[in-house]
């Protein structure tokens, strides 16, 4: 191999082999900070002296070295922070210590190694996840088991040299798998864009948890993985060899995770619709076997494995209904638990690049489409919000592809920018008059004294709460907007019905994360610290108990004095308090005949009120049933 790349190895195993000693070991940070520049410049470098090259080869391309650059940043990320090994990820390093270390597939002993529970694991449930990461971390892994000892760590297969190891492996290969998509996004979009939308999927959505704060999760494994596989395909070879291999990397990504096979779908239309008419169908059909014999390649270490697990090559192991749990097709796109658009916003931006079926190609876009749709079905089906991921994990497969149709979409921004030179200006001015709206009404509501200063906190608390009563959240406007069209609910409904599980006992903060509960007549939020709070006259709050009980109420709440402060349970009065300046706290019980198991209604009633200021100010509400509340 010529030109940087022998260069860009050395430094990166010289730093990857550094990295499997604790940071203040070998001489602490004087000795890993000059690999981590070395590393940085080996790639940096390159990029510099290639920055007015033209060439179309990834060698000669600055913008690939731009990308290997990631993996120094990603090491020091690593030094600095360090990283999480969950559960997930913990299956993974399973296969990879019992196959370098026990040599067997038998990882009941492995996780107790790892911090589980001997004996704790159902058998016919043993390691759910794939074997593909263990296969990739199984070099350095091994150096890792060869010098443990050296280097002053336990060589038991989980010490901090075997997770370095298996952490750098994946952030290297992470690394790659940005060029890969780079020069996947080069098929369809000029150098410029592609660049900047694979900077923008590393960096603005939720691959980055994944290649940094838990990089032995199979998530950045995937979207590497699944970035070769697209990018063989869009190639569109006409040689069965060259299918072959494009199935063999389709296969092995399905053995990082199950559920990327589906992409093998993607080649299709690139095989059925040859652009060469005169093609004979039999060479067709040799390209459709050569394709599925690679799959079958690529899967069968997975196979193998589940042989010895399960005693049989194929297997469901996270069970026959794992895609029986009914579709989420809105809530797995814009839920604010770990929707894909709430919380990487910046990919719907990729949706009208993937639109332009000139630009792509009707073959590649019947593919990218057919890939998306797959993924986001199975998604939606299956136990659609990964547990506590970051955002929309499981669509890592379909990054890449996303990724292009972000390019797509910048180079028609850009040149839209280049005929109408106004329209980013007159964006930024919208902006500032948006923001300068809802802070003028933020004043109106009495958020802040008007003649103090007001922190950036209190300001955007407040633009925050107007924009989320009126419309939940923007980000998941579009699925408000859709559910909104069913149902006929408000959109701020949207949001706010997925916090609406049931609570025994409850304390709501008027002005912090309160959202999911207030109604009506509530104030923006007003105040700072302490004396957070919301104004009200008459206002309404619903909240889901688990048992129709008795409860105690607890309304922390000052106003003016002569003023009566009332609350209601679904219309039943269970208090009735005399208010002052004073903060202070208004009793009741809410009887069990008045409460209901689900939502239940309390309302707030000010009285009396002769002027637009005088309201009740509202700071805390507890709900504790009645059982186990304190006594005097």
């Amino acid at each position: 191999m010529k030109g940087p790349f022998p260069w860009i190895a050395v430094a990166w195993l010289a730093l990857s082999i550094r990295g499997l000693a604790p940071v203040p070991s070998l001489g602490g940070w004087t000795s890993l900070l000059p690999l981590v520049l070395l590393a940085l410049a080996s790639c940096l470098i390159p990029a510099w002296r290639l920055r007015r090259c033209s060439s179309e080869k990834t060698a000669s391309d600055p913008s690939t070295f731009l990308l290997l650059a990631h993996f120094p940043l990603w090491a020091m990320f690593y030094f600095t922070l360090g990283a999480n090994h969950g559960v997930d990820a913990i299956d993974h390093l399973e296969f990879v210590r019992s196959a370098v270390i026990d040599h067997d597939l038998d990882v009941r002993n492995d996780d107790a190694v790892f911090g589980g529970t001997p004996g704790a694991i159902d058998p016919s449930q043993i390691n759910m996840h794939g074997v593909g990461p263990a296969i990739l971390w199984a070099p350095l892994y091994s150096a890792a088991h060869v010098l443990c000892g050296v280097i002053g760590q336990s060589c038991n297969g989980a010490s901090r040299p075997y997770l370095a190891a298996s952490t750098f492996t994946s952030m290297m290969l992470s690394a790659w798998g940005l060029v890969a998509t780079y020069r996947l996004a080069l098929l369809f979009a000029p150098r410029g864009p592609a660049l900047v939308s694979v900077f923008g999927v590393a960096w603005g959505t939720f691959l980055w948890w994944y290649l940094t704060f838990e990089p032995t999760m199979s998530h950045n494994l995937s979207f590497a993985a699944s970035a070769l596989a697209f990018l063989l395909i869009c190639r569109a070879p006409s040689r069965a060899a060259a299918w072959f291999f494009a199935g063999v990397v389709v296969g092995f990504t399905a053995s990082i995770r199950f559920a990327d096979v589906l992409i093998g779908a993607a080649a299709l239309p690139f095989i059925l619709a040859s652009p060469h008419t005169q093609r004979p169908r039999q060479e067709t059909l040799k390209s459709l076997l050569a394709l599925g014999l690679g799959v079958v390649v690529g899967f069968a270490p997975q196979m193998f494995a589940w042989s010895r697990i399960f005693g049989a090559p194929l297997v469901i192991p996270h069970g026959n209904d794992f895609l029986d749990r009914g579709s989420a097709a809105i809530d797995v796109l814009f839920s604010p638990q770990a929707g894909l658009f709430t919380w990487s916003p910046l990919l719907l931006l990729a949706l009208p690049g993937l639109l332009f079926f000139r630009r792509l190609g009707w073959r590649a876009a019947t593919g990218f489409w057919t890939a998306i749709l797959l993924i986001y079905i199975t998604n939606a089906r299956a136990y659609w919000w990964a547990g506590d991921g970051f955002g929309g994990r499981r669509f890592c497969t379909i990054l890449p592809v996303l990724a292009v149709g972000l390019a797509l979409s910048i180079d028609a921004l850009t040149r839209a920018a280049q005929r109408r030179p106004l329209l980013a200006p007159a964006g930024l001015v919208m902006f500032a008059a948006g923001w300068n709206l809802l802070l003028a009404e933020g004043q109106r509501q009495y958020a802040w004294a008007w003649d103090v200063p007001v922190t950036f906190t209190q300001m955007t608390r407040v633009a925050a709460d107007l924009i989320s009563r009126g419309t939940g959240s923007p980000l998941a406007l579009p699925g408000a907007l859709a559910e909104s069209l069913q149902t006929g609910k408000p959109l701020a409904d949207y949001e706010n019905s997925k916090f609406r599980r049931v609570f025994s006992i409850l304390t709501v903060r008027f002005g912090e994360d309160d959202m999911p509960f207030l109604k009506t007549g509530f104030s923006v939020p007003q105040g700072q610290g302490e004396g957070l709070h919301r104004s009200i006259r008459e206002a309404r709050i619903e909240i889901a108990l688990h048992r129709a009980e008795d409860y105690r109420i607890t309304l922390d709440t000052a106003g003016l004095s002569g003023q009566t402060l009332r609350i209601a349970v679904n219309d039943v009065q269970v208090a009735e308090c005399g208010l002052t300046a004073q903060r202070q706290a208004c009793e009741g019980v809410a009887p069990s005949r008045a409460v209901r198991t689900g939502v239940n209604e309390i309302a707030i009633r000010v009285e009396p009120v002769r002027h637009d200021r005088e309201k009740a100010r509202l700071y805390t509400l507890r709900l504790i049933p009645e059982r186990s509340a304190p006594r005097e």
